[in-house]
């Protein structure tokens, strides 16, 4: 697991990093939208140019779907790796009545390491479901930044503007769906540390 830390904190970095680019990209859409004052009308009709908020629009899309898949392949790989391990590291069960009950401790820690933790499984829900609502709405608001033209406008030949503190509001859920995903990720990690501590020490004293 040490050998890991590396490698753990060089996805972290990366998770972070899009995180705040996502952050930054929606506040500067909130900055950049579209105004009332943009809406052009002729007749029945109206239009509406494209935003600068589109393109910002679309990289915090990108960048909040790049960091949650990264952080959620980790916590799967970790919780697959650890299941994987503790399934051909069953210890063989000797003869003695004392290594029975070692071999019978370690067997039931064993099952118990397959067993996603739930503060874990919490966090990973509540990202899953700030992840959710904050794609939804970037992907609103960034849809009604696109270009509006006459007589199709955004919905029903109808324009739309983004109303204001969608995009902020989207760049907090980034930031909270990011800490909650990175913290299901901490707990994943230590409990497979600890796990594996325990299944070394298990088997050193059944060599014993």
């Amino acid at each position: 697991m040490e050998k890991q830390r590396p490698g753990l904190l060089f996805i972290f970095a990366v998770v972070i990093s899009l995180a705040v680019l996502s952050f930054v990209s929606c506040v500067i859409a909130e900055i950049k939208k579209i105004k009332k004052k943009d809406v052009k009308l002729q007749d029945d009709m109206c239009y509406l140019p494209e935003s600068h908020a589109f393109g910002f629009g679309i990289a915090a899309i990108a960048s909040l779907v790049i960091a949650h898949a990264l952080t959620n392949l980790f916590i799967c790989g970790n919780f697959l790796s650890s299941f994987c391990s503790s399934a051909r590291k069953k210890p063989v069960t000797p003869p003695l009545p004392p290594s029975a009950s070692i071999s019978s401790s370690t067997s039931s820690s064993s099952s118990a390491s397959k067993k996603p933790s739930i503060p874990a499984l919490l966090l990973l829900l509540f990202s899953w479901a700030s992840f959710g609502l904050a794609v939804v709405l970037l992907g609103g608001a960034t849809s009604m930044s696109a270009t509006q033209p006459f007589g199709k406008g955004w919905l029903d030949g109808k324009c739309y503007v983004v109303k204001d503190g969608i995009y902020a509001g989207s760049g907090v859920l980034t930031l909270v769906s990011t800490a909650a995903v990175l913290g299901s990720a901490v707990v994943t990690f230590r409990k497979a540390q600890a796990e594996q501590g325990r299944r070394v020490h298990a088997q050193a004293v059944v060599g014993s």
